[in-house]
């Protein structure tokens, strides 16, 4: 719309906005740096102000601290109130302890310090300066000094230069016009002339007038070199017949050319934009004579509008000699208001002396029938993705229906037996520890279920922050898992070769890593020991290692040890409980997390997990 509005204004309008808006934004700029000076200018002496008013101050707060006199550190804060951007002033002796202070009686808002007591120097809020020292006495902090300056005279200072900029801002702007108004005419007059002469040439017919050039600049050279062109364009008429003549053999040789081909033929010459359409074309494309001109604009007004900046694209890639052929699909507008798809192919096949491309030839292709079947392909796969999804969804929600009574029943089973300790046969009592742990059993199930359906639907949001991968995690779950190896005999062994292994990652995610790892260690390792491994690689990245000397994985199962549901002992009668989620999410965690896990393992001898977190 305001680009139609600006093509549609005289030149006269034209070079008046161009002024003007020149004009506006050299005003601009210079009215933003000068504001930038003025609000620098502000801060700097309200900084040295207020640093001033400290100074003066300062060593009678220093005396009255060492005498400890409190009436005298408040009889120096109140000679702040001289400065009246000055609203509060205190000392203390501790994070929590005032000594003295002073506040304003002109104080109307309300501010938060936003400094601790450790804090030291000038800091900027929004409505404030905040100002703090150490009172020392020979390198002896005796206690901190804390100033806050009102901005609010500050900030009027800087409104009133904001408006007078405005205002000098605006007075310029009408004098800018007035001024581009009366210097636009010596560039619009002589435009408007050559316009007029124009339509007269036009609507008269007769090319052998000319214009009279009265300067010698850019516009009268303008004049001089229009005068040549309509010398040029004065041919005969015996001259236009013949080009006539060859074009219209050219089209019937083209004509028999084409009648044998399935597909249609197209020929552009692109001086003249002519762009011929055989009769096959016509027909692929759905196009009827009386609705195309034969030039390619016309052409170009019936492609997609989705389709035409692709299709213009790999057209000035040709041109240009970027592509050594002209190739696209994109559909095309047939009589009937309905689109159809063609797949266009072309090349040049004629340049000028100096190489610029004079003519392209190519063909239409209907690929109606291979795009819809395209169509309903891609159709198929968004049903199958959609329940793929579906069916995630409802697994995640049958896991929640399935954890929440098995907690009750684990909690009320827990206090059943509790209630009849010692009060039955110990044979009978132990089934409490059978039913504890088939339910733990079933809830770590569910609880692999519900993570993979939160990592598979997108609805895990990881919470990145930085902390000690040793402290915050390894050391916790070597203490939790220490008792579970000790009951199967096996040692649990620590090594940390560096002392703190610090990574922005989401904690829970990674403690769900290590956990699954170690617990699979135990799990699958009879005799010997588990050793978990903390140093840096060779990269310099931080690297875990979870090391066992258990029963190993055979080669054939290595490559699907990360498939969701894959296990290497099925059945149900398998020497080991599990479900074959734990390793599949650990790897998805890993990617969460930015890290890499990687395996070694041979069978009978052990198997040694390595995760290593990658530096962003």
């Amino acid at each position: 719309m305001i680009n139609k509005l600006i093509h549609n204004l005289s030149i006269k309008y034209k070079l008046t906005a161009m002024m003007m808006f020149v004009t506006t934004i050299l005003l601009s700029l210079v009215f933003l740096l000068a504001m930038i000076s003025e609000i620098r200018s502000f801060r700097t002496t309200l900084e040295e102000k207020t640093k001033l008013n400290v100074a003066v101050i300062k060593n009678s707060c220093i005396a009255a601290l060492d005498f400890n006199r409190v009436d005298a550190a408040e009889e120096a804060l109140r000679t702040l109130k001289s400065s009246e951007e000055i609203i509060y002033g205190g000392i203390f002796v501790g994070e929590d302890s005032l000594f003295a202070n002073y506040r304003s009686e002109l104080i109307k808002e309300k501010f938060v310090y936003p400094l601790n007591y450790d804090s030291e120097g000038i800091f900027w809020g929004d409505n404030h300066l905040f100002l703090s020292e150490n009172l020392s006495i020979s390198d002896r902090v005796l206690g901190k000094i804390f100033v806050v300056a009102s901005l609010s005279e500050m900030k009027k200072n800087i409104l009133i230069v904001f408006f007078n900029m405005i205002f000098i801002g605006s007075l310029l702007l009408i004098i800018s016009y007035f001024l581009a108004l009366y210097l636009q005419k010596y560039i619009s007059e002589p435009i408007t002339k050559l316009a007029d002469f124009t339509k007269h040439i036009s609507a008269a017919g007769n090319f052998g007038e000319s214009i009279e050039a009265t300067s010698n600049d850019e516009i009268g050279i303008l004049y001089k070199e229009f005068n040549a062109l309509l010398a040029k364009v004065n041919i005969s008429s015996s001259e236009r017949d013949k080009a006539l003549y060859k074009l219209n053999i050219r089209k019937e040789r083209l004509k028999y050319a084409l009648e044998g081909a399935n597909d249609g033929l197209w020929d552009w010459e692109l001086k003249t934009d002519f762009f011929f359409l055989s009769p096959r074309s016509k027909l692929i494309c759905g196009i009827t004579d009386e609705e195309f001109n034969e030039n390619r604009e016309d052409w170009k007004k019936n492609i997609h509008p989705e389709d035409a900046p692709l299709v213009e694209s790999k057209l000035l890639s040709h041109l240009s000699d970027e592509k050594s052929n002209y190739e696209c699909e994109y559909r095309i507008k047939k009589h009937d208001g309905n689109y159809c798809w063609i797949l266009d192919r072309g090349k040049i096949v004629e340049r000028d002396k100096v190489g610029k491309p004079q003519r392209m030839v190519g063909t239409h292709s209907d690929i109606n029938d291979r795009k819809q079947f395209e169509k309903e392909l891609q159709d198929a796969k968004d049903t199958a993705e959609k329940s793929n999804k579906m069916k995630t969804e409802f697994l995640a929600q049958m896991s929640h229906e399935i954890r929440s009574p098995i907690n009750i029943i684990l909690n009320f089973t827990g206090l059943m037996r509790d209630e009849i300790n010692g009060k039955i046969d110990e044979e009978l009592f132990s089934c409490f520890d059978s039913i504890d742990r088939a339910g733990q059993r079933i809830i770590r199930t569910i609880d692999l279920l519900l993570n993979m359906s939160e990592i598979q639907t997108g609805a895990f949001e990881p919470n990145r922050e930085k902390i000690d991968l040793v402290e915050d995690i390894i050391k916790s779950l070597y203490l939790e898992y220490a008792m579970i190896a000790q009951a199967k005999k096996l040692d649990l062994i620590l090594k940390l070769k560096i002392p703190k292994a610090k990574k922005t990652i989401d904690k829970y995610s990674v403690n769900q890593i290590f956990a699954n790892l170690i617990d699979n260690a135990i799990k699958y390792t009879n005799a010997g020991s588990i050793e978990i491994i903390v140093y840096k690689n060779t990269n310099d990245n931080i690297a875990i290692d979870i090391k066992d000397t258990g029963i190993g994985i055979s080669e054939e199962f290595q490559t699907n040890i990360f498939q969701p549901f894959s296990q290497e002992y099925q059945g149900y009668t398998r020497p080991y409980e599990g479900n074959g989620l734990g390793l599949a999410l650990v790897q998805k965690y890993c990617q969460l997390n930015n890290a890499e896990i990687t395996f070694i393992s041979n069978k009978d001898e052990g198997t040694t997990f390595t995760v290593t977190f990658l530096d962003l």
